[in-house]
């Protein structure tokens, strides 16, 4: 479930991958697939780290290069590099990015890595003309709001089985909390994108990291909200859609 895969209805045939640090992990499934299904696409990967010692699959990706000598493109920028390095260095910044590839017009970005390098990178493509339809993510990390000591909040949750009151945290998901008490919440992505999880907040406040927030407008002003993206701010209450996985067949 998501958004973080090549769609050829969506996505461009000129495709740069930015990963860092262990981030680059997907792409180690998602490029071979890109490569072998669609033989009219040229993908491009650059591993930002901070050393080689936080360089993994590069013999992997290398051998990918060679397979697919022409449209695959593996190089490696790194940060703080140790004597010797003959690559590139520093990071993957919006100058660099332009000197690596001239433009990123018309060209898809698909990018994974810690909250960071995705905060760095908005600043450094915000006046390169991306759309945003050609920028695709990861969630990589938690996003928590940051707060000096971990706050215990009750939660009402009201559902198909009735009602519960269960103990959240500030510092994990309100479906965490709820998988956790042993509620058993509709649930796919845990990314914020699908919607599955889709619950309705009748009291208290929540948390959604911006980057996370995939709700529509409409939700956002009824109170809708998605709880594997959300953490407590308060007491809340709020109801959850029963899980179509405990239906059993018949019932309706």
């Amino acid at each position: 479930m998501g958004f973080f895969y090549y769609e050829p209805l969506r996505d461009s045939s000129e495709v740069i991958c930015l990963a860092g640090g262990s981030g680059i992990t997907p792409f180690k499934a998602i490029i071979p697939d890109m490569l072998e299904n669609y033989s009219d696409i040229n993908v491009s990967l650059v591993h930002g780290v901070r050393n080689e010692e936080e360089l993994i699959f590069r013999s992997f990706f290398d051998e990918l290069e060679n397979k697919y000598l022409g449209r695959f493109r593996y190089s490696v920028i790194c940060s703080e590099p140790e004597p010797g390095w003959d690559g590139d260095r520093g990071f993957l910044s919006r100058d660099y990015l332009l000197n690596k590839f001239s433009s990123l017009t018309g060209k898809s970005l698909f990018l994974c890595g810690p909250e960071g390098m995705y905060r760095y990178l908005d600043e450094q493509l915000k006046d390169l003309a991306v759309p945003r339809k050609y920028i695709r993510r990861e969630s990589f990390g938690t996003g928590r709001i940051p707060e000096q000591e971990v706050r215990e909040w009750s939660i009402i949750v009201k559902n198909g089985s009735g009602s519960h009151e269960i103990t959240g945290w500030s510092d994990e998901t309100v479906l965490t909390s709820l998988e956790r008490a042993g509620l058993n919440p509709p649930a796919h992505c845990r990314t914020g994108e699908c919607g599955w999880c889709r619950s309705y907040l009748l009291k208290g406040e929540v948390y959604i990291p911006e980057a996370r927030d995939k709700r529509r407008a409409a939700d956002r002003k009824f109170r809708y909200f998605h709880p594997c993206v959300s953490y407590p701010c308060s007491d809340l209450i709020m109801e959850v859609p029963v899980n179509p996985a405990d239906i059993s067949p018949g019932e309706s």
